[in-house]
């Protein structure tokens, strides 16, 4: 004897089978979504907190030698951490509304901090100091070239052209004698 089903014991529908479907679809899409964009800005904000570390420790550095280092404005790839590209720029502002001279200003260290690899979506990290002073180099008179009125003056450009890099106050001196005579 076969039983027949009652209308009450019936299953669901093939419409309905789909929507069900369809609809678990959605929150699942939904949730995949919310799981990778959390994932995403948990990669880009542990790849931040490295940057940053990596510019602490090239400041660190500058703070413990208070030294003048080989070049200003170079970029190069982080020793310890090569997804990384870090640059030190130093330049000496004045200290408040006179003429810029070495016994009137500050020294303005910057490292930035750049991501070396695919993801260049990465803002750079900066990294600011001040300091009083700095020692030179052997051989260097003064340790962070001051920028002085005459920055903007046409051998001060020349002059900078033809070392490739902004020239010191005594070169500039000694650049303008020799035009003069």
């Amino acid at each position: 004897m076969i039983r027949r089903a009652r209308q009450s014991e019936k299953g669901f529908t093939l419409t309905e089978a789909v929507a069900a479907v369809v609809l678990l679809g959605m929150l699942l899409g939904g949730i995949y979504s919310v799981l990778s964009n959390s994932s995403t800005s948990v990669s880009r904000s542990l790849l931040r907190e490295r940057a940053v570390e990596v510019a602490r420790r090239h400041m660190e550095m500058l703070l413990v030698t208070k030294q003048e280092p080989e070049s200003t404005g170079l970029e190069t790839v982080d020793d310890l951490d090569e997804d990384f590209i870090w640059q030190l720029d130093l330049e000496r502002e004045p200290v408040g509304q006179v003429a810029a001279t070495l016994e009137n200003t500050i020294i303005h260290a910057t490292v930035t901090v750049s991501y070396n690899g695919q993801d260049n979506n990465m803002t750079p990290v900066e990294l600011h100091r001040f300091f009083a002073t700095l020692k030179p180099k052997p051989g260097n008179v003064v340790a962070v070239p001051l920028k002085t009125a005459y920055e903007y003056d046409e051998s001060y450009q020349e002059l900078k052209n033809l070392l490739g890099r902004d020239p010191t106050v005594e070169e500039m001196i000694e650049y303008q004698f020799k035009m003069e005579n």
